[in-house]
């Protein structure tokens, strides 16, 4: 892909975060104040889009490696438009149930051909640290742009304006291209493709947790303990989101000068100290500092795992990066309800020190995660008649 289509990819990256942070953050709220729902019906609600994502993620990545998904991204960003409209026109729960599961497949679709599109000859993290620039500032686009439109016109109309920002993505997302026509590519058996990337899974697995179980943490702790208001919240909350906006990129130069393993073993047990310092801090300043430090390590890791995953699913892209999403979701899902429960029966400081233990878990599969990455690409290489980038 050249430039020009990188560009309007990333572009379309953005205004596919800012729908989605509008989605992420909005729909539940919509749900209770509008429809009335329980707070069952709408744990229910955010479990069915993970479910579609899933369900849908095995036909994308079959369509993806016979060379035949690249409309996948245009179709994508519209179902999730369409999505959008469901939710602003929905009279009840059914029709709302109805367009959570097409935002889950449109998501699915797109973000699934979006990281396969910006694979590299080389494999380098660094487009997947602009992916990782882009869709923060749209998510801190989504989430400005959502509580202005709120505090104006509700809900329905908000919804509205989060179908634009897909529409738009679905625009921007680059055409088909030469490399892209149909090919017979030999299918790799799954689970040999399994087998050889449970270790960067597994990676992958403790990152969305931790990222997303944490979050939620932050924003439970500092309600509850502090008694902060949504506005002094993102505060203290402020300089960790801005490392995701400002610093994957700079990160991959550091990446690039130590190396895959030891900037994940870095940036890994960088992430687990934080944790463990945000269980001691008994001030929102020390709490902002530690949770900057989980920040910074997660935005250098983020990319890596995408590229390492690409490296080591050779030309079977599709279905690993199709992995790596359904394991992101399920982990992002599961992650805040075991350490929200943790929190509320044991505390912030033994749930944060859980975190933390939890973080570590993924140390020792750095150097098998490491080792299959070199060697898929170097395979592909081959295959390709390329020198894969150290």
């Amino acid at each position: 892909m050249g430039r020009t289509g990188r560009s309007g990819l990333l572009a379309a990256a953005g205004f596919s975060a800012a729908g989605g942070e509008v989605i992420a953050f909005m729909l539940p709220l919509f749900a209770g104040a509008t429809m009335r729902a329980s707070p069952g019906v709408i744990g229910g609600l955010t479990a069915t889009g993970a479910a579609a994502s899933i369900a849908a993620r095995p036909a994308v990545a079959a369509l993806i490696d016979r060379r035949r998904g690249q409309p996948l991204g245009v179709i994508g960003a519209l179902l999730c438009a369409l999505g959008c409209i469901g939710f602003a026109i929905a009279p009840g729960l059914a029709l709302v149930f109805l367009a959570a599961a097409i935002v889950g497949v449109g998501g699915a679709a797109f973000w699934t051909l979006a990281r396969v599109n910006l694979a590299t000859p080389g494999v380098s993290s660094r487009p997947y640290a602009r992916l990782l620039a882009f869709q923060s500032r749209g998510a801190l686009v989504g989430y400005v742009v959502g509580l202005a439109v709120v505090s104006i016109g509700g809900y329905r109309p908000l919804f509205l304006v989060a179908a634009a920002g897909f529409l738009a993505a679905a625009a921007m997302f680059p055409p088909r291209t030469a490399d892209a026509e149909p090919d017979a590519i030999e299918p790799q058996p799954s689970g040999r493709l399994l087998v050889r990337l449970w270790p960067l899974l597994t990676i992958a697995a403790v990152t969305a947790a931790v990222e997303s179980g944490l979050g939620l943490l932050l924003l439970i702790h500092l309600q509850r303990s502090f008694d902060l208001a949504p506005m002094q919240i993102a505060v203290v909350l402020a300089p960790g989101f801005l490392a995701f906006v400002l610093l994957p990129e700079p990160l991959q130069w550091f990446v690039h000068l130590l190396g895959r393993g030891p900037s994940l073993v870095i940036t890994i047990v960088g992430a687990a100290v934080g944790g463990g310092i945000l269980a001691m801090a008994t001030t929102t300043g020390a709490i902002s500092a530690a949770w900057f430090m989980v920040g910074v390590a997660l935005a250098a890791v983020l990319p890596l795992e995408q590229a390492m995953v690409v490296r080591t699913s050779g030309s079977a892209l599709g279905r690993g990066l199709s992995l790596y999403g359904a394991v992101n979701r399920v982990s992002s899902a599961l992650g805040p309800a075991a350490f929200a429960t943790l929190y509320g029966a044991a505390g912030w400081t033994v749930a944060c020190l859980t975190v933390a233990g939890w973080t570590l878990l993924a140390v020792p599969t750095i150097a098998p995660a490491v080792s299959r990455a070199r060697t898929g690409a170097k395979q592909q290489s081959a295959m390709d008649g390329a020198e894969p980038a150290q």
